[in-house]
């Protein structure tokens, strides 16, 4: 019998987050260790009149392939993939994992050439319906060093609720950020500054991703000046980043740091030239999230802190920055930060003012 959590969660992302209709398509990417989630969601989308398709990956075939793969190997991209995204209405992407370090051992710029090679169709699927949701696992929770008792409760507290809140805190901060030209981020180690003149600010309320909670946009490529420290450390395939400290001249990064990983961080950064400009500021509203889970998808939502991502802008931003690559690192504004919007303080000490 399926937990009712479990329920509630796939009748979210089959009515809300993907909006399935009857006789649409719904392709569900998923591992095994998520098989009670993939099983409700499949069975959800039959009850609407859907059409689901489940593809089911094992972790370890990762390992196998850059083990084992060539060069070419790693510059191919499948035309059995690409046509399966290109027919399918919705796209769910369902994660979890088994083993958070199963990737260590593989070189961060081996991972960081095949993301470039297969990224017509991540591009592809961002021109779709399509939503990430996470789904708890003892391996999740050791990362995060809890238990994957309270790991589970943390989720689904974050997971579960009423969405409309969120998106209306979002539509307030969003229509507030459309009518600036300038932010200003300042916090310990960090005063960096930007135009966002003209971009448009989405609201993450449940619809991309599971956790859920943020408003983003893209700045202008050319206007970053200054420099940001990020607290919470990130995870790239299994390997660490933490306390990185970018520098920006004229919207490029100019120097970068790392106190761990920074071996993984230029990896990324020296990925093509749109991986050194920033393709996303976002802020996090989720503030039924308060600790760091280790996972970005988690990580990003925190109410009361902010993120940057290197890489492409996101769809719906107005953004035009191209790059193989989209990574995301999150700056912790609760204690004696700020972003300022223009002239006025919309966000101090973790806490929104609009």
């Amino acid at each position: 019998m399926t937990d009712s959590k479990i329920t509630s969660l796939a009748d979210t992302l089959v009515k809300y987050s993907l909006n399935v209709k009857k006789g649409g398509s719904v392709l569900i990417q998923s591992t095994p260790e998520a098989e009670q989630l993939v099983l409700a969601v499949y069975k959800e989308i039959l009850n609407v009149g859907g059409h689901p398709w489940q593809r089911i990956q094992f972790d370890e075939t990762e390992r196998v392939f850059y083990e084992n793969a060539s060069d070419e190997q790693i510059d191919f991209i499948s035309p059995i993939d690409y046509a399966v995204m290109q027919k399918t209405n919705r796209i769910l992407f369902i994660r979890t994992e088994s083993n958070t370090g199963y990737l260590k051992h593989i070189s961060a710029r081996r991972i960081a050439r095949r993301r470039h090679a297969v990224s017509p169709i991540h591009l592809l699927v961002l021109e779709k319906r399509w939503c990430a949701s996470l789904f708890p696992s003892n391996a999740l929770a050791q990362r995060a060093g809890i238990t994957i008792e309270k790991y589970s409760d943390i989720f689904y507290q974050a997971v579960n609720q009423d969405w409309s809140e969120i998106e209306q805190l979002g539509k307030r901060l969003a229509k507030y950020l459309d009518n600036c030209s300038s932010i200003t981020i300042e916090g310990q180690g960090t005063r960096l500054k930007f135009s966002i003149a003209g971009r448009k600010t989405v609201v993450g309320s449940g619809r991309f991703n599971l956790p859920d909670g943020e408003v983003f946009t893209s700045p202008l490529e050319n206007s970053a000046n200054g420099e940001i420290l990020f607290e919470i450390p990130v995870d790239f395939e299994g390997h660490q980043i933490a306390g990185v400290k970018l520098n920006f001249s004229n919207g490029i990064v100019v120097k970068a740091e790392a106190e761990k990983g920074e071996r993984t961080l230029m990896s990324l950064l020296d990925i093509d030239p749109g991986a050194l400009k920033i393709g996303e500021f976002g802020i996090g509203i989720n503030y039924k999230l308060n600790q760091p889970m280790g996972h970005i998808a988690f990580d990003e939502k925190i109410g009361g802190t902010c993120h940057l991502a290197i890489g492409f802008s996101l769809p719906g931003t107005g953004g035009k920055n191209e790059s193989a690559i989209h990574f995301d690192f999150i700056k912790d504004l609760r204690q004696d930060g700020r972003i300022i919007a223009d002239k006025r303080t919309i966000l101090e000490n973790g806490i929104l003012l609009i």
